[in-house]
């Protein structure tokens, strides 16, 4: 109907992702701020409670979501790389990337390398997708060669490079011919059609599996 209800007034300063559990009604947030997100992630719950969560690692995050396991996903901009979080008992799992090391490389868990990503989604199957474009805050940089989509597979950690190239444009086309400039948040529907937020093209891009 349209209706918004304010479920809290106030949470935590720069909230840069969310994401629901569908089965319990919690949701969480990331924030993209260091001195807000140091080691934590907030839940909050149907009611609106929130509780901080404290992880073993720092979370300077891009983005947030969850798997089919009830997993968080977190796409880390400060650190370059992708982790999983067990919500029962808050363990933090390496995914992909090497925290502390940027690059463009793919390949196979900490083998692959990450240019400040940001949005993260999460398929049916469990394969991640990652939207980069580099580190805003601090020294702000965009990363001229991390305007793409990569894809980590699930089970193997696999990372491929699925859309946009080292260069920066605006570009329809198949898999890395088509260009992006800084993308900055994805997103999958139920069919497995993807939609990409090209934030410096002002733009919603589409992506469609052959």
């Amino acid at each position: 109907a349209g209706t918004v209800t304010t479920i809290l007034g106030w949470v935590i300063p720069f909230p840069q992702g969310i994401t629901i559990d569908k089965n319990t009604g919690k949701f969480y947030l990331v924030s993209a701020l260091p001195s807000a997100s140091n080691n934590k992630l907030y839940e909050v719950s149907p009611g609106g409670v929130m509780t901080t969560r404290t992880l073993s690692v720092p979370v300077i995050s891009g983005g947030i979501a969850m798997d089919s396991q009830g997993n968080l996903v977190i796409a880390d901009n400060g650190s370059s790389n992708v982790y999983k979080v067990n919500t029962s008992n808050w363990a933090v799992t390496q995914i992909a990337g090497l925290a502390g090391t940027t690059g463009q490389t793919d390949g196979v868990g900490q083998n692959a390398r990450f240019e400040h990503p940001w949005g993260i989604a999460v398929d049916a199957s469990d394969n991640i997708y990652v939207a980069g474009c580099g580190h805003l805050f601090d020294a702000p940089t965009i990363a001229a060669n991390a305007s793409n989509i990569r894809r980590i597979e699930a089970g193997t950690n696999k990372v491929t490079t699925i859309a946009g190239g080292a260069v920066q444009g605006y570009l329809d086309g198949s898999g890395t011919a088509a260009k992006f400039t800084v993308p900055t948040g994805i997103a999958i529907a139920p069919g497995g059609t993807m939609y990409v937020v090209d934030k410096a093209n002002h733009r919603i891009r589409k992506m469609v599996s052959p």
